[in-house]
């Protein structure tokens, strides 16, 4: 994938986590639990959609990505253990109103991380 194509899908799939998370948000505000814990999900999914593309890693399906957020996000350092526990959690029909506020928590961090690399990234990409 060439770097236009790369930046284009990160920023695509930032601009869907910043959305859904607003979405989220809104819909517990209202008590609608669960569409807010499923665009909460969404929202993480595409945070770490974005975060896996950065390290050149595109994966479409969900299982996918949740096995890869183990093995590059988690297992490297980048992502906290206890926030991989939370987005697997997610997927469980049992989720609660605190599994939504985490798991915009996990949004925001996942969001933060690839922010404070965006320069790094920006000049790896114009490099090339």
């Amino acid at each position: 994938m060439d770097n236009a194509t790369k930046r284009f899908l990160i920023e695509a799939h930032l601009e869907k986590a910043h959305d859904d998370l607003i979405t989220a948000n809104d819909m517990l505000a209202d008590d609608h639990f669960r569409g807010a814990i499923n665009r909460a999900y969404y929202t993480v999914f595409h945070a770490a959609s974005a975060a896996l593309l950065w390290l050149d890693i595109e994966l479409a399906k969900h299982s996918g990505v949740q096995s890869a957020f183990g093995e590059f996000l988690i297992k490297s350092g980048i992502i906290e253990p206890e926030f991989g526990k939370i987005f697997i959690e997610s997927i469980k029909p049992e989720r609660s109103r605190i599994t939504i506020y985490w798991l915009c928590q996990l949004a925001l961090l996942i969001q933060d991380k690839l922010f404070k690399t965006r320069t790094v990234l920006s000049s790896e990409l114009r490099a090339t």
